[in-house]
């Protein structure tokens, strides 16, 4: 099903389309919205349903042969694919407003907190992982809560005690405008919460 949402981004004179193939309730897809949300860029809405497999579809491999979303088709027919990566090209080509704090070492540290989520939490706790422990371990919805919760406590306890201190030295630019590591936990923070709750 192909939802279309608000098109284009003024740039110039040219107006972009793009198309995001994305799935609403992804993380990743959520992170990569996120930020273009923040940059006021539109896109066409492609939605594949994880949970039914569509993003196994032929036409989607055709797309990204790894079958995950968010892919990022461009105005040329060029998919790019991985949502870290897909923000930073968003950043080069719309710069303003910038995800990123622009010296080096704010940079730096700020990419850290967001790939803490990224590449902590993310693949060990991705659908594709949950299924495989219930599909080959046999493991119930309550021992999938526990084996989700350990992973986020691993990652998110140190990364609250190390933000105070990244804050302190100016390299955060969340106080000033909307950040990179805010679109990477958002959508993970939600699926947190819920999960805690329960």
């Amino acid at each position: 099903m192909l939802l279309i949402a608000q098109t284009g981004k003024q740039g110039g004179n040219a107006w972009m389309t793009m198309i995001l193939h994305n799935y609403f309730r992804s993380s990743t897809s959520t992170r990569l919205r996120a930020a273009m949300n923040l940059k006021g860029l539109h896109s066409r809405y492609q939605a594949y349903h994880l949970v039914k497999g569509e993003q196994r579809s032929q036409r989607f491999l055709t797309l990204n042969p790894h079958g995950l979303v968010p892919a990022l088709e461009l105005e040329d027919g060029t998919v790019l694919t991985q949502s870290p990566e897909i923000m930073e090209y968003l950043d080069e080509v719309y710069p303003e407003p910038p995800l990123l704090p622009r010296d080096p070492v704010g940079r730096a540290r700020v990419c850290a907190l967001g790939f803490s989520i990224a590449c902590e939490v993310h693949p060990l706790n991705s659908l594709r992982v949950l299924g495989f422990l219930r599909s080959e371990y046999g493991t119930d919805d309550a021992g999938v809560t526990t084996w989700f919760r350990h992973w986020v406590e691993e990652t998110f306890e140190p990364l609250e005690k190390s933000s105070p201190r990244t804050a302190r030295r100016g390299a955060i630019a969340t106080r000033i405008r909307p950040a990179m590591p805010i679109a990477a936990s958002m959508p993970r923070s939600t699926t947190i919460a819920g999960l805690m709750s329960t």
